[in-house]
């Protein structure tokens, strides 16, 4: 489903993290710490400064099983146009009764955010160039949860919610030749519920070296309950992670989404940002439908003393991807993006994730807590 993540460069990477000990990296310690701030300049957003954290830790850590729940965090403000924006994200994965119980979710909070609106379709956004006409101005607050109960054995279900409120105070021009953006320019809030039952065979979520996840979801949107516009979302996604020797992993993500009924331009499948086709600015390609295929090579230096995996590694990664307001037309016009990624460890299997991403359209810069995938 579309996601909302606001992705951010930086020019500058300062860490800081506590309980973490480099020569015998284990989940021991239960409560663990890291920091990370710098400043950033991009095109879209000026001038940047993000400062974020990571906070994981066992809800019980008498089980061996478990695997460390984390919650991350970032607050970024940025200069453009003559005026300061700003924003943030959190993300928790939690998990209990040895990994038997788990909730998933992302909030995102906008306040006077510049981004930019191409139209709808793969037209628009290979035709409609960025700048003053693509610009506009927004508050918004997007939050994604999952809770899942496994039922049989890696088999999991539950239910879902999706909360968005977005709110245009200054509109961008691509705007009112968008028949879309016109109908619902004045939609502020949308609300929905909805199940998902997924196959994970994954050995660490956050991080998979090894294993696949196979999940389908469907989000219900009703004006009847809480929401202004009735629409239907629903979602597949595979994943799988192979690790050919200690530290060198191929992985695969697979994923089709779609809409159905009133569906709002601020909510529609997308792809783009910092967890989907990296090197696209995300939102510039949305429709009915949206599909991606990247696949990811992920390499973990060793310490030459010892033999052991360092803290540091890289990544290689190329994706096809497309949108459509019609699934026979999804592989008619595809879009390729191709990039190179650091990878720190700044917790036991959670890395600081420092990633450049290329299209034909420019690039991107990201850095976040957990994998793209």
């Amino acid at each position: 489903m579309a996601s909302h993540e606001q992705a951010s460069s930086t020019s500058a990477i300062n860490t800081g993290d506590s309980n973490f000990n480099q020569n015998n990296r284990n989940t021991s310690s239960n409560d663990m710490t890291s920091f990370l701030g710098g400043p950033a300049y991009t095109p879209e957003q000026g001038f940047l400064l993000a400062v974020g954290g990571l906070y994981s830790f066992k809800t019980s850590p008498a089980q061996s099983q478990l695997q460390r729940s984390s919650v991350s965090a970032f607050v970024t403000s940025n200069y453009v146009n003559g005026a300061i924006s700003y924003g943030a994200q959190v993300r928790h994965n939690l998990y209990w009764d040895n990994n038997k119980l788990m909730l998933a979710g992302q909030l995102n909070i906008g306040v006077d955010q510049s981004k930019h609106y191409w139209g709808i379709g793969e037209q628009a956004a290979k035709e409609v160039e960025l700048g003053d006409d693509t610009l506009y101005r927004s508050n918004s607050i997007n939050y994604e949860g999952r809770l899942f109960k496994q039922f049989e054995n890696n088999w999991y279900v539950g239910p879902l919610v999706s909360l968005n409120y977005f709110d245009v105070t200054s509109p961008p021009s691509t705007g009112f030749e968008d028949d879309n953006f016109l109908t619902y320019q004045n939609v502020r809030f949308t609300f929905g519920i909805g199940a998902a039952i997924k196959y994970d065979t994954r050995d660490i979520e956050v991080n998979a070296r090894d294993g696949s996840l196979f999940q389908a979801e469907f989000l219900t949107f009703n004006d009847k309950l809480l929401s202004e516009l009735s629409y239907h979302k629903f979602n597949l996604d595979f994943r799988t992670y192979h690790d050919f020797d200690n530290g060198n992993v191929l992985a695969l993500l697979a994923n089709y989404q779609q809409s159905f009924g009133d569906t709002p331009y601020f909510d529609m499948p997308e792809i783009g940002g910092a967890f989907s086709m990296r090197g696209l600015y995300q939102g510039r390609y949305r429709d009915e439908i949206a599909t991606e295929i990247t696949t990811e090579y992920r390499y973990t230096f060793k310490e030459n003393s010892t033999g052991k995996l360092s803290r540091h590694g890289v990544t290689f990664w190329t994706g096809l991807a497309s949108v459509s307001d019609q699934a026979k037309d999804i592989y008619s016009n595809l879009i390729g993006t191709m990039g190179i990624g650091y990878r720190y460890e700044l917790q036991p299997r959670m890395n600081l994730r420092l990633d450049l991403g290329f299209s034909k359209h420019g690039s991107g810069f990201y850095f976040n807590f957990t994998e793209a995938f």
